[in-house]
This record gives C-alpha cells, structure tokens and sequence, in this order.
C-alpha cells in the first residue's frame, strides 16, 4: 500500500466518535418502576396494586415498553428509536458485515414488477454460478417474482436462518436468450460489498460508496490504492443513495483527502461540549469530484460537506437528504435498547446542514427514470456522472 494511502485505522477510530458505542450505564428498568421515585414510578405502582387482574410478568414487560416508547416519541425525532428484545436482536444481525446467502445486489420495479441483478458480488456463490449483471430474476425455488412475493423473495435470497450449504435454484431471464436460464448455487458466508471501483477513463478512478459499514474503511482504502495503482489522476467518489452509517468509518475515508492536521468536522452534545476531528495523515492529491443526490445522507453529507467546505472537491449533482445528527445505541442490559439522536454535526466552516442539505456546486437534475434505474444505468447513459466526468477533466487541467 502506497505511503498516501496508508491508513492506521486505530487512531481514527481514537479521534473519532461511533454513531454506535456510546454507554450511558445501567438503566435501573425494574418491576418496581421505571424511574424509581418519579411519576411513572408511581403510575406503575397504582396499576400493578388496583387493576382488577394480577399482572404476570409479560405484561409488566409489555407495560414497561410501551411507556419506553411513548417517552422515545413524545420527542418527536424521527431517528431516536426505542427496540424492544425482538427488534433489537433483528437490529444486531442487521449490522453484522458477514451473513449466510448468495451474494445477488437487485433492484425492484414495483410498475413492471420485474427484479433485476445489479451485481452479483465478487466471489459469491451467485458470481460463480453465472449470475450476471441485468438479470431479471423471475423465480426462486418456485417462487414467482411479483409485487406480493417480492419481500419474500428477498428474504429467501438473503437467506435469514438459512444453513451454510443449502441449494437454491434461481431462474432468470437474460436478455439475447429465448429461454429462461436456471442456476443453481449454495449459500455460503456472504462479506458485505459496500465498495466497488473502476477506471472510467484512462486516467479518472471511479468508487462507488453505497453505505458506510465497519470494513467500507478498509475496503476504501484498497479501492483507492487500486485506481491510483492503474493510473488514476483524478478521482470520482459516488455517493448517490447513500443513506450513511458509521461516523468513524466516513472520518476515516474523509481522512484520505484532508490535510493532516486539518479540521474536518466536529460535533456538539446538548451540554455544549465540542468534539473536534483532524486529519491524522497526509492528504491523497488528486482532484475529486463527489456525486450526490437527495438520497446522500447523514455520513454521506458528513464527508461531502468536508470536501465542499474546504474547498478540496467539487460537488456534482442534486441537493443532498439533509441530516446532520448523530445517534447512539444504549444498552439497556436486558436485551432491549435506546437508539438516541445525542449530537449534532458541523462542517469545518462552522455549518449544520441538517434540516437544509447541501447544495452541490454544479446542479445536475435528472429525470424519474434515470432517478429509478440509477444502479443499472452504464457510465454513458449517466447524467449526472457524465458532467462529473467534465468537471473533472475541467480541474485536472
């Protein structure tokens, strides 16, 4: 790995902050009340002494619950969330990185109720069995693709409680067959793929973020070194779609691009306290270009607006989600936990976009249908990746 590209991973976790990881302690959440000493203490109290049945243990769970969630949304923030056991367990399994299935990325039309592959994964038992690219999957293991299936479908492909090994046979119609085409495969341990890259030109590097996951930091890292290593002269990096996710994992990629010693952002907790994020290495030097659209969120906008506010790339594209808040999982330490909004995040020039979103530097509309194919469409019939290629061209001259 080149010396600008080499990353140590330990001190950006150090400087950063985990949308995730953050503890508050114990909750003393017991029968007794859920605050002892205070209203709902007493609320409690009254209900378990009079009400005409004897409460059973369930029912106290069910009680405490939903007085959880009512204090959650009485907030009225639509980010703050309070899980319950079963969802909460479904929460943890979502985050993992690794899962037992086939490795098909799709795209549903919900008007033409066609199901098509984006991609299969690199080295996924769907890549090796001949899945290719704008598959349309019309069956799986007799399951007919439509718009009341579809849930179930991918579902079944992700393969939720499925064992290592188990055969799944998918039919798909491939454009130049006459035919339908069957496949089949057995699931195995899928890593999730939230990086790919490409050359666009002989000299401009292309990654593509779809989230940012705990191993898209390190896989970013391997994707840059890669288009640098071809060649690359200036850089593409599309956020489109992205909703966001890890606040030390966009740091750490932001850190490619920011002069060490820099500020890229901070953020403030409602007591008024300020934690600021530097660069930590030097800076990658080549011109950017980041793609962004109303579905770049939260992480996403975190690192566009770095770039933006420090004038070390170029926005392409349409205004941006808009949410620049952070939230923090607290264990509650009996399988349920608080999902809170805890702190607001700033640009290095002292702005918070969210509620606003940032504006690109160069606005690019779309249409409806480009806007719904985006994942399928080729490098030539992209809008807006086709003026990102332009204004590239533009800066590295």
């Amino acid at each position: 790995m080149s010396r600008k590209v080499e990353i140590t991973i330990t001190a950006v976790i150090t400087a950063a902050v985990v949308f995730i990881g953050t503890s508050i302690g114990y909750f003393a959440l017991s029968r007794s009340g859920l605050l002892p000493g205070g209203k709902l203490d007493r609320a409690q109290a009254v209900i378990e002494r009079n009400y005409v049945n004897q409460l059973d243990e369930e029912q106290r769970t069910q009680m405490e619950d939903a007085a959880i969630s009512a204090m959650i949304a009485s907030l009225g923030d639509p980010y703050s969330a309070y899980m319950d056991r079963e969802v909460y367990s479904d929460y943890q399994e979502e985050q993992k990185d690794t899962y037992i299935g086939l490795g098909i990325s799709v795209l549903f039309d919900a008007e033409t109720e066609e199901l098509t592959v984006v991609a299969p994964y690199d080295g996924s038992p769907a890549q090796q069995a001949g899945i290719l690219p704008q598959d349309k999957i019309i069956e799986v293991d007799g399951i007919q693709t439509s718009l009341e299936t579809y849930p179930d479908i991918i579902d079944y492909l992700r393969g939720d409680n499925a064992a290592e090994g188990e055969i799944v046979h998918v039919t798909v119609q491939r454009e130049g067959e006459a035919s339908p085409l069957v496949f089949e495969m057995a699931r195995g341990e899928i890593t999730m793929q939230t990086i790919s890259t490409k050359m666009l030109a002989e000299n401009i590097g292309y990654i593509k973020i779809s989230e940012f996951r705990a191993n898209t930091l390190e896989d970013f890292a391997l994707g840059l070194e890669d288009v640098l290593s071809q060649g690359a002269q200036g850089l593409i990096v599309d956020l489109r779609n992205n909703p966001g996710g890890y606040a030390h994992v966009v740091l750490g990629i932001t850190d490619f691009f920011v002069p060490k010693g820099e500020l890229m952002a901070y953020s403030m907790k409602n007591d008024g306290s300020r934690q600021d994020y530097y660069a930590q290495q030097d800076a990658v030097d080549v011109p950017l270009v980041v793609l962004v659209n109303e579905g770049s969120a939260s992480a996403s906008e975190l690192f566009a607006g770095s770039v933006q506010a420090l004038g070390i790339g170029k926005l392409v594209g349409t205004k941006t989600y808009g949410k620049a808040v952070g939230q923090s999982s607290y264990d509650l330490h009996d399988g349920t936990n608080i999902y809170l909004t805890d702190s607001r995040y700033y640009t290095p020039n002292g702005n918070c976009i969210d509620g606003i979103g940032l504006t690109p530097d160069v606005l690019v509309e779309v249409d409806a249908e480009q806007k719904k194919n985006l994942l399928l469409l080729a490098p030539e019939e992209d809008t807006q990746l086709q003026r990102a290629l332009v204004q590239l061209q533009e800066d590295m001259k």
